[in-house]
Parts: structure tokens; C-alpha cells; sequence
């Protein structure tokens, strides 16, 4: 058996191998042009780069449909990297005739896990007399350190009567 191998090897031409080694030179070559383009055009980063201050963000509005004058609990999750220290979150939004109705400040305290912060918030009565009118409306949850904003976040909502 094992002379037949050796013989079927030693009687294989150059020429039946050339399509093959051809195809293997392309492979390397698309291989090469790939790595190579991905190099020079990383894809887009789905976390935020190490340098930022908070790693993930998870907001939640309990549900994405709420009525008028309906309790609606706020959520805010954010894993910070490594930062210790006072930190302020501002929820506001549902902006109609000329009003933001929410508007919540809310301070926690950052350290290098989960840190979280909850509020209530009763949604605006649904008339046309003195609140707002049923529809889609936009909440925003700011994370501010020292002042300055590192973080938003958004979410929508419809309310109705």
C-alpha cells in the first residue's frame, strides 16, 4: 500500500498541480488584501473607547405606553470604569406647548461597578385645556460629572388618555 502511494506521488506532473497552486496564490493574495484592509479600516467599536468614563448604559421607561397622570418608573444602569465620586443624572423630556413636563435631577454616587438611579415620575394629564395632547413623546436621561455631560440616552414613549 505504501508503495503505491510513493508511486502515484512521484508520477504526479507539475502540470496537474498548477491549477491548484494557482488557486492557493489567490487565497493567500485575497487573504493578505483582507487583513490588511481591516487594518487600515478597523471596524466601528461598539463600547465606548477605555479613555471614556462609563462603559455601558442600560434606560429603561417600565414600558413603552403610559396614560395620563399614570406612575412611571425610571431606570438608569451605567457601569463606570474604575471613576469614584458624585456624579448627576438629568431626566427630562415629553416637551409640549413650550413645557419640558419632566424634569428630574437626580444625584448618585460613581464607583467601579453597577450603579443605578431610579426615579418616579407621574406623566401629564392628556387634555387640551392644561396638558399635553396623546402622542409620541422623547425622554433623556444626561450623566453629568464635574459639571460637564458624559453620557446621553434616549427613549421614546407614547402616552394616551
Amino acid at each position: 500500500m505504501k508503495k503505491k502511494i510513493l508511486h502515484a506521488v512521484k508520477n504526479v506532473s507539475w502540470v496537474n498541480w498548477s491549477p491548484v497552486l494557482a488557486v492557493l496564490a489567490l487565497c493567500v493574495v485575497f487573504a493578505c488584501a483582507a487583513y490588511i484592509y481591516a487594518w487600515v479600516n478597523p471596524p466601528a467599536l461598539q463600547q465606548p473607547e477605555s479613555t471614556s468614563l462609563i462603559y455601558e448604559i442600560n434606560f429603561s421607561l417600565g414600558k413603552p405606553l403610559y396614560h395620563s397622570n399614570e406612575q412611571m418608573n425610571i431606570t438608569l444602569v451605567l457601569v463606570s470604569r474604575g471613576y469614584s465620586g458624585e456624579g448627576l443624572v438629568v431626566f427630562s423630556g415629553i416637551s409640549a406647548r413650550g413645557r419640558n413636563w419632566l424634569d428630574l435631577n437626580k444625584t448618585f454616587y460613581f464607583d467601579s461597578s453597577v450603579n443605578k438611579v431610579a426615579a418616579e415620575f407621574s406623566t401629564p394629564p392628556c387634555n387640551t385645556c392644561a396638558g399635553i395632547t396623546a402622542g409620541n413623546y422623547t425622554v433623556n436621561a444626561t450623566i453629568y460629572r464635574d459639571g460637564l455631560p458624559v453620557a446621553s440616552i434616549t427613549k421614546d414613549i407614547e402616552i394616551v388618555q
